[in-house]
């Protein structure tokens, strides 16, 4: 019997991800974190146009009830969440630096692990792990590359 050979079988390459250097990775994290804290700005400017007395009373300090660090850890999520899963894996910093995220095979990491991934993060003294693997990547068995 005779069996047909897959014309697709010659195509087939590894692909070579070379990780991206330290610097990199840090100066990704600096913009990010500028990136995000910017839109945290505008999103409280606009909140102080629209009730400024609600404005005051959200950012006394004894009345507040921790929600400006909510609002800030929503943002992060939702930062990473949009542009990771939904932009290839290129945030701001890694659009600068020319890296992106990808999964151990090399793909875009689907939504789930951008959002455990970004959960990874904030987990106190995390940013520490990044002297040898970070958490972050470690556990979600993603890395960041040079595209």
């Amino acid at each position: 019997m005779l069996t047909q050979k897959d014309l697709l079988d010659d195509l087939e390459t590894d692909i070579i991800l070379q990780p991206a250097s330290r610097t990199q990775r840090f100066v990704n994290v600096l913009i990010d974190r500028i990136v995000i804290l910017i839109l945290l700005f505008m999103i409280m400017v606009i909140f102080a146009i629209i009730d400024a007395t609600a404005f005051d009373k959200f950012m006394d300090e004894d009345n507040h009830n921790g929600q400006p660090a909510i609002i800030y850890y929503a943002l992060i999520i939702l930062y990473y969440c949009i542009l990771e899963a939904g932009n290839k894996g290129v945030t701001v910093g890694k659009l600068v630096t020319g890296t992106r995220v990808v999964v151990e095979d090399g793909s875009t990491p689907p939504l789930k692990t951008v959002f455990v991934r970004t959960i990874i993060r904030m987990i106190p003294l995390e940013a520490f792990s990044a002297f040898n693997v970070a958490w972050h990547d470690l556990w979600t068995r993603t890395t960041v590359v040079k595209k």
